[in-house]
């Protein structure tokens, strides 16, 4: 990790290069959005490189013009493929699909350690169990979009602000839960008693 403390944005900004190339293997045939190897690299990336103080301090220095590109790219994508199917081949595995989700990742990762690095009790809260957020967001989402979306029973705009609530109601609220019962506090989250 010390290695990747020095990474220069030059560097940075070709990662690019791996990622739309890791979004052409390992997805997964049926379900179009898991896809192991797109994921692996951006893991890979925050684990040995966006974890250093470092480089978060280089990233905070661009993080306007890094946000204007994010923005730039997303409405870009947006008119080229508004009403297609984004999550599947072949829009999936191009180059805008890769750089739009990169570069749209460092900006909100820059712009939140420049611009929303503050703490107060809910921030603080949510930090603690941030780790059940991220373990089980993804299911409120998902309800959402299979049980209200997917048969129309909302419109649109309604539906993302429904998936928005869902995801933090089902992240917190089932690692609540589940961090309660001795068995499913291992089997699912991996966490033994006292930790």
């Amino acid at each position: 990790m010390a290695a990747g403390a020095k990474t220069p944005l030059w560097l940075i900004a070709l990662f690019v290069f791996p990622i739309w190339g890791a979004a052409q293997i390992l997805n997964t045939p049926m379900i179009s959005v898991y896809r192991i190897a797109f994921y692996f690299v951006f893991f890979m990336l925050g684990y040995f490189v966006f974890s250093n103080d470092e480089v978060v301090e280089r990233l905070k220095k661009i993080a306007v013009p890094l946000i204007v590109a994010a923005v730039v790219t997303c409405v870009v994508f947006a008119a080229l493929y508004f009403g297609d199917n984004f999550a599947d081949k072949p829009i999936n595995r191009g180059f805008l699909y890769a750089l739009d989700a990169y570069v749209g990742s460092l900006a909100m990762f820059a712009g939140m350690a420049r611009f929303g690095d503050v703490s107060g009790s809910l921030s603080k809260w949510m930090s603690a169990h941030s780790f059940g957020l991220y373990v089980f967001h993804y299911l409120g989402i998902s309800s959402v979009a299979l049980i209200i979306a997917k048969p129309g029973l909302l419109p649109a705009p309604v539906c993302y602000i429904l998936s928005l609530v869902a995801g933090f109601v089902f992240g917190y609220g089932l690692y609540a839960l589940i961090s309660r019962i001795p068995f499913l506090r291992w089997a699912v989250l991996g966490v033994k008693k006292g930790k």
